[in-house]
């Protein structure tokens, strides 16, 4: 039960870190305009 909320929290975590970069990469785009 312990591993499966950690694979679930793994998960969650690389989809906040990609949002981020995406979210980053926008940001950069806008300022470059």
């Amino acid at each position: 039960m312990q591993r499966l909320t950690v694979i679930t929290a793994m998960k969650v975590a690389l989809v906040f870190v990609t949002f981020l970069v995406i979210l980053h990469q926008i940001f950069k785009i806008k300022n470059y305009w």
